[in-house]
């Protein structure tokens, strides 16, 4: 607000508008009513310098300056203070010395007056800033510390600087306003416990002066966050683990995994709730442990306990099943293993060792009927519902198995590579056989070994292993026949695919173990196809040979594709991969020749295999062709334009284009001699 003047009586106001109307009459200052008379060339010419000092020209609103007259002389002086240009100054000013500022902004104060009877005009500057408070939050973490979070705007951005009183007595902390717009957040450290008034102040540079704000924190040496609680662990399938929690904190909780390595490492999935379950794809066949990490506004980590899974396998026997689990492995007091059968309400039994991780169960197992497993750890944890932790496996289901034959050995099998993947037949046993089977597959790398499980068939021999790929080795595979009643044959003998590659450019080999059982082979017979379509498919008995090697003279024989047939004495064959074999195109020049006349060396001829296109191109020693052809078997006579060359080097070019459509450039160089 302006500053309290004793307001003029009507008499008053009417004389002195009536002597600065005057004044500018005489000193010609109406003229120049809508000029800006800031601007000492937009002034009249017979007007004069004033002045006045200000006791202040840069302040916070509400700003109140002083002025005074250094031309005492002077009369009839009055001060516009918030003069803009072309504003008529017949009208209007005050004679008072003093103004208050309510609003930020620039504002000019213009002296109007007269000087020994000449206008007089003197101009100042003052700028008025906003206030505006910083809006800041303090929030407390462990270890007594801290952290003041800023919210800037376009307004508190004008600041200079902000000041932080912490209220525990340090000095203050000054920040310019561009540390403030990239940290954010500001830490401070407490040596005591409390409640401390925090004020942020914002300062103008050279003024000193700015919109402050205080806000209460509580500092203490304990965490600000709780620690999450996991309630339960249940695998739901092979591939699902659901993972429950509650949590009495507002932080963001965070889901971590342990990864091969053994560290914790954060799987993206968080929540704020104070409850609720985490649904984690991952491989639930293999144990996989958890911990929930909440954070502080500092930063500290916050854990709960680590959670593991739990991984059941039963194999069904001879009137039991046998089931195996991996001991839990996860942090908390241990309670007991605890073992329910298809569903039921009650546990068939209880464990109480940790380190025991099997259980057979005996009671009344009958053939062809299916029996389902889940193993429930559970963990002393008082935070959680009913004071524990459980974890769950998944469940995990075998046929039992009754009385009856074992069934005998598989009878045959043979395994023959066809549309690019491995086929197996087998012949079940001749004892113990039921209406319903199954033939489980193991498959491993040679024939010792070791053999992993691939795949169970129902009720069918055969079997075609479509994850295979047999041009890159070969895979031996070995057999269990199982009946109805889950009993099994031994394993079968293994049969492995023949597996043709090449141990050099020039021959192909393939691998001799064989692909029949019982059988062994008799011999081998080589297949060949020419690749290019030109050569009807052949066949060649090799014998017991497993190298083999084409004859590359043939010019037909560039890139051919062979197969390998495994036979048996009473008749049985198996395929092997197919391999290709490619030769690369030839191409000969000579060094010299003699086109004397006496019959030999006659031409320069370019000769080689596997073309369907040719071009030759002969240059003289200046880089110029002299000849040139696209017919395969002419040369050149060592005559240009009827006449005979000179003695000398001539370069070549050849260029070619193979049975395969392979481009290639031959260069070089010959001499010409007579």
């Amino acid at each position: 607000m302006n500053t309290y003047r004793k307001k003029p009586s009507v008499y008053e106001a009417s004389v002195w508008r009536w002597n600065l109307f005057f004044v500018l009459i005489l000193t010609g200052l109406n003229q120049v009513l809508a000029q800006d008379l800031c601007d000492k060339a937009q002034r009249p010419a017979n007007s004069v310098e004033g002045g006045f000092t200000v006791n202040v020209t840069r302040g916070c609103a509400p700003l109140t300056v002083r002025v005074t007259n250094t031309k005492t002389a002077a009369t009839s002086v009055k001060y516009f203070y918030e003069y803009t240009a072309n504003a008529n100054i017949a009208t209007g000013g005050l004679d008072q010395t003093s103004y208050t500022y309510t609003k930020p902004g620039k504002y000019r104060i213009l002296q109007a007056g007269s000087l020994s009877g000449t206008g007089m005009l003197f101009c100042q500057e003052i700028e008025v800033f906003d206030t505006p408070l910083v809006d800041f939050t303090p929030q407390a973490c462990a270890g007594r510390v801290v952290i003041v979070d800023f919210k800037l705007t376009d307004e508190t951005r004008k600041y200079d600087k902000i000041r932080i009183s912490w209220g525990d007595g340090t000095p203050f902390q000054d920040l310019t306003i561009a540390e403030v717009a990239t940290q954010t957040r500001i830490p401070h450290t407490y040596t005591s416990n409390g409640n401390y008034s925090v004020t942020v102040l914002g300062l103008y540079n050279g003024i000193n002066c700015g919109g402050s704000s205080t806000k209460q924190v509580t500092v203490g040496a304990t965490a600000s966050v709780s620690q999450p609680v996991v309630t339960a662990l249940t695998a739901r399938d092979d591939k699902t683990i659901l993972l429950q929690y509650q949590f009495t904190g507002s932080a963001p909780i965070e889901l971590h995994q342990k990864d091969a390595g053994g560290n914790f490492v954060a799987t993206g999935q968080n929540s704020t709730a104070s409850s609720g379950t985490f649904t984690i794809s991952t491989d639930a066949r293999k144990e996989q442990c958890f911990r929930l990490v909440t954070k502080d506004v500092c930063g500290n980590a916050i854990a709960s306990e680590d959670i593991c899974s739990i991984v059941t396998t039963a194999v069904a026997e001879k009137k039991q099943n046998s089931l195996s689990w991996n001991t839990y492995s996860g942090s908390g007091t241990f309670l007991r293993y605890r073992i329910f059968r298809n569903g039921g309400a009650a546990p068939i039994t209880n464990i109480a060792a940790r380190a025991t991780g099997a259980y057979i169960d005996t009671d009344n197992i009958d053939c062809n009927t299916q029996y389902c497993y889940t193993v429930v750890a559970e963990i002393n944890n008082p935070a959680a519902p009913g004071g524990r932790t459980s974890i769950t496996s998944a469940p995990t289901c075998v046929t039992g198995l009754g009385t009856g034959d074992i069934p005998g050995d598989v009878r045959s099998t043979l395994v023959s590579v066809e549309d690019n993947y491995p086929r197996l037949v087998m012949t079940g046993p001749a004892v113990g056989t039921t209406p319903q089977y199954s033939f489980a597959i193991g498959r491993a790398d040679s024939p010792n070994g070791p053999f992993r499980a691939l795949n169970t068939i129902q009720n069918t021999n055969v079997f075609r292993d479509e994850t295979a790929q047999p041009s890159k080795q070969s895979y031996c595979y070995q057999v269990t026949y199982q009946n109805n009643c889950g009993l099994k044959s031994n394993p079968s003998a293994p049969v492995c695919t023949v597996w043709l590659t090449s141990k050099t450019a020039t021959a192909i080999d393939w691998t001799a173990d064989s692909p029949f059982f019982p059988q062994n082979v008799a011999f081998y017979t080589v297949e060949f196809i020419d690749s290019l379509g030109r050569q009807a498919r052949q066949q060649m008995n090799v014998g017991g040979n497993t190298h083999f090697e084409p004859d590359l003279d043939d010019p037909r024989l560039q890139a051919v594709r062979f197969r390998i047939i495994a036979n048996s004495a009473n008749g049985s064959v198996s395929y092997s991969n197919f391999f290709e074999l490619r030769q690369n195109a030839r191409i000969f020049a000579p060094d010299v020749f003699t086109p004397n006349g006496d019959g030999q060396n006659e031409e320069f001829k370019v000769v080689g295999k596997y073309w369907k296109k040719f071009s030759l191109t002969i240059f003289n020693r200046w880089g110029e062709p002299i000849f040139t052809t696209t017919e395969a078997g002419r040369g050149w006579n060592g005559m240009i334009n009827g006449q005979l060359a000179e003695p000398g080097n001539y370069i070549y070019r050849v260029e070619i284009e193979d049975n395969t459509g392979v481009q290639s450039v031959k260069r070089g160089s010959f001499l010409l001699m007579r």
